[in-house]
């Protein structure tokens, strides 16, 4: 029972002393700019697996029953970034979307630019997926605060601009 307990130990020790990390790993951010000025807020979650690559996943819903930004995304992504420091400056985004497009922005009154997305409206009516390529830049404070810009593009399998998607905004969050 002694070797036991003595072995059991002696793993707990190693376990610690092996996960001890050079930098920390996890992130969540909130994308500000649709947030506030569509009243679409989007989540992001970035979970970094080396010093160069990292994975991650946002999510937003528009707040509006007819929104004329998007009516919801899920956008997973792969991150390679080309700063000195682990996952920190100019980066490149390769990006897949399960998303909605919102009722559309009219043209200064007149007829709406798409009418079949007008009516009638329903949540999961439309749904498209999509791939696409977005770049940026991030960067991190000594107390682990994170500010990132991007801008992106994506293409979607429907017809028309509905289906296509815009991966853009500033961020802001905290590693941990």
């Amino acid at each position: 029972m002694k070797k036991v307990f003595i072995i059991f130990i002696a793993l707990l020790i190693s376990a610690s002393a092996f996960s001890q990390e050079d930098f920390l790993r996890n992130e969540i951010r909130i994308n500000l700019f649709p947030s506030f000025v569509f009243v679409f807020p989007e989540i992001t979650y970035e979970r970094i697996l080396n010093e160069n690559f990292s994975v991650g996943v946002s999510a937003g819903v528009s707040t509006f029953e007819r929104p004329t930004f998007r009516d919801y995304n899920i956008v997973p992504f792969g991150r390679l970034y080309f700063g000195e420091q682990p996952a920190r400056g100019f980066f490149i985004e390769v990006n897949a979307a399960i998303f909605a497009p919102g009722a559309g922005i009219g043209c200064g009154g007149g007829p709406p630019p798409y009418p079949e997305l007008y009516e009638p409206f329903s949540r999961f009516s439309k749904m498209y997926f999509g791939a696409g390529l977005a770049a940026g830049g991030k960067r991190v404070t000594r107390n682990n605060w994170v500010w990132e810009a991007m801008i992106g593009l994506g293409r979607g399998n429907g017809e028309g601009m509905a289906a296509s998607y815009m991966r853009w905004g500033v961020s802001f969050g905290r590693r941990f």
